[in-house]
Order: C-alpha cells, then sequence, then structure tokens
C-alpha cells in the first residue's frame, strides 16, 4: 500500500466565527472520520497546525533568511495534515473524499508521499 498526504488548506476566518457549539461538531466529525480510517487501518498520523508563530526559510546569496509567518492578511492558510495507507490513487481520492474539511467549504490537496531510497555507500 502506498502512503498519501491529506494537506488541509482553509480560509483564515470562517472556522473563528463559530459558536463554540459549532466548533464541537466540526471536531466530533473529525473524531468520527479519523476514527473510521484507524478500523480501516488507513490512518498514519495527523495534525493540526496552528494559525500563528510560522517561519519561512529560505536560501539567499548563502545565507539562509527567516521570515515571519503565515502572515495574518493570508485569506487561507494549511490547517493540518493527514497521513493514511491507500492502494492507489482511486482510493486515496475515496477516502479523502470523505474528510469533513471539504462539507465545511475549505480545500484538500492530496499527494502521494515517496520513498527516500536508502543511501548506498
Amino acid at each position: 500500500m502506498a502512503e498519501f498526504m491529506l494537506i488541509m488548506h482553509r480560509d483564515t476566518g470562517r472556522y473563528a466565527v463559530r459558536s463554540p457549539e459549532e466548533r464541537q461538531q466540526v471536531l466530533a466529525e473529525y473524531a468520527a472520520w479519523r476514527m473510521e480510517l484507524e478500523k480501516h487501518g488507513h490512518y498514519l498520523d495527523a495534525n493540526k497546525l496552528t494559525d500563528h508563530d510560522g517561519r519561512y526559510l529560505s536560501f539567499h546569496n548563502g545565507e539562509v533568511r527567516v521570515v515571519d509567518g503565515p502572515y495574518a492578511e493570508a485569506k487561507e492558510i494549511m490547517g493540518g495534515y493527514l497521513i493514511f495507507r491507500a492502494a492507489d490513487y482511486d482510493e486515496a481520492v475515496k477516502i479523502a473524499s470523505r474528510c469533513p474539511h471539504l462539507k465545511h467549504g475549505w480545500r484538500l490537496e492530496l499527494r502521494e508521499v515517496g520513498v527516500i531510497p536508502e543511501p548506498q555507500f
């Protein structure tokens, strides 16, 4: 089976305006979906990312540059990720299409995780 990463993008403001009860309902939907993945042996790992305190790193003129981010004025951020197993992209799409993230109007990015070969010395 291959491994896939589901990258969860969302807008910066829509979740914040929900009531505490609505937020709990959203979290319950994610928990139920995750439990379903675990039950069928697909789930590997997942985490929510904070909405602040990130850093962007780049290499320029021989030096590493560090810039604060993500920026509050960004309309969309990467809110989290989930890594799971699936036989192929077709099955991965079926699994991802049941993610509650889509129901709430946000966007998912699905990528296959590549295997880094062991160095040959």
